[in-house]
């Protein structure tokens, strides 16, 4: 008699694993590198690490590094993965721009593994054990994560962050700040975790967490100041130091597109411009006509008065829970959002995940698909053909969605604390 078919009941681990690398390394094997890099910044990257081969530095003959003969916009993590990467492949001599490509993917393929792990791991804490295996399945398989993977090296910095968050939750607070330093030598939006883990701990918890991550960036960075301070300090500065883009704040200071017509976004112009330290710091477009303590307060405020509560909570019962934390977390990512004056479509790699642990169910994942949607009609749909106009399509569209999902976290998180006495 013929067997029963089996059934899918519920994705295992295991299973959402082998679907993850399947699709990731069956579209690598068959797509060209044409269409699977054309619209991010590898080709960038790329330039950049060129540099570290001797005779291919426009500076001189020897090899160039970043953040001590030029300045780079991110902490040293990322560009001397990119440099060994490129070392690898190239067997010391300059490769190709696709073998650098396909050999970065891989190495990043590596941190999207452990933010996968990491997914279903933070999921079965909050929600069980079988809403794991579906947030990891529907992380696995959602859009941005796969797209912007080929596009930019932001799965690396959501590998910190979800391990500091996996870690803060296990209470493993000094191994959180470890995290947090690491992920904050990539990029620094990983302090962000900080204010959540202020609220959930005392304050001796608090400052030795903080004190940790500090550590950490502080020696990852010393022996770059140590040799060339100048550089470090303006490659620190450069992010800071950019007009507004992409944002409610763009559209009011008329950064929409620059003198040539084309849109304006994070990039920081033209490559030989690194080797002079003046131009990371260097205005580029239109000046902020909103104040910094105005945009500060009307955005500080609120989320201020949301933590004061929370962190009031927390005193009276001995701490929060692992869901508040989380959403906490995830609030201070939407209000961050919100209040920055630039906005990069690779920031959902590290929003999405934050997005389907706090909503586990449709609405998290209609939340994730809308700003998929709306990101990528604005980059590569529009701004990609020089359509600077879809920015007051895009950015509105955006900002809606970060405002509805800020309000919402902001009034759960408010509402879900007893404040009185």
């Amino acid at each position: 008699m013929p067997t029963k078919p089996a059934t899918f009941v519920q994705p295992t681990f295991g299973t959402v694993t082998l679907l993850f690398l399947a699709l990731r390394l069956g579209l690598l094997a068959v797509l060209p590198a044409d269409a699977l890099f054309r619209y991010g910044d590898f080709q960038h990257y790329y330039n950049l690490a060129a540099w570290s081969v001797a005779g291919h530095c426009p500076a001189g003959a020897g090899p160039c590094l970043p953040l001590l003969d030029y300045w780079y916009e991110f902490p040293p993590i990322f560009p001397y993965l990119s440099i060994a990467v490129l070392a690898v492949v190239g067997r010391g001599a300059l490769p190709p721009f696709h073998t650098y490509a396909y050999g970065l993917t891989l190495a990043l393929l590596l941190a999207d593994l452990g933010s996968l792990a990491l997914v279903y791991r933070l999921g079965r804490r909050l929600h069980g054990a079988t809403a794991a295996g579906w947030l990891a399945l529907v992380y696995a398989l959602l859009p941005a994560p796969l797209i912007l993977g080929w596009w930019t090296f932001d799965g690396l910095t959501t590998f910190w962050m979800l391990l500091g968050l996996c870690l803060l939750l296990e209470g493993r607070d000094l191994g959180a700040g470890a995290a947090v330093g690491l992920g904050t030598l990539t990029k620094l939006v990983p302090v962000l975790l900080l204010p959540a883990a202020w609220a959930a701990r005392p304050p001796k918890r608090g400052v030795a967490l903080t004190l940790a991550a500090a550590g950490v960036a502080v020696a990852g960075l010393l022996p770059f100041y140590v040799r060339a301070p100048s550089v470090v300090t303006a490659s620190l500065a450069a992010q800071g130091a950019k007009s507004s883009y992409a944002t409610v704040w763009a559209l009011l200071d008329g950064n929409v597109q620059d003198a040539a017509g084309r849109p304006i976004t994070g990039n920081f112009g033209p490559l030989s411009q690194h080797f002079d330290l003046a131009w990371a710091t260097r205005w580029q477009h239109a000046p902020s006509r909103a104040p910094g303590w105005l945009t500060l307060g009307v955005f500080g405020v609120p989320f201020g008065a949301v933590w004061l509560r929370v962190w009031r909570r927390a005193r009276r019962s001995g701490g929060l829970s692992d869901a508040q934390l989380v959403a906490l977390f995830a609030f201070t990512w939407a209000v961050f959002v919100l209040w920055s004056k630039g906005w990069s479509p690779q920031w959902q790699q590290m929003l999405v995940p934050l997005i389907l642990l706090v909503q586990p169910n449709r609405q998290g994942l209609l939340l994730a698909l809308a700003l998929a949607a709306v990101s990528f009609l604005e980059w590569p749909i529009l701004l990609a053909r020089g359509l600077a106009w879809g920015y007051w399509i895009t950015v509105p569209l955006r900002t809606l969605l970060f405002v509805g999902w800020a309000v919402e976290l902001g009034a759960g998180l408010w509402r879900g604390l007893d404040d009185s006495g």
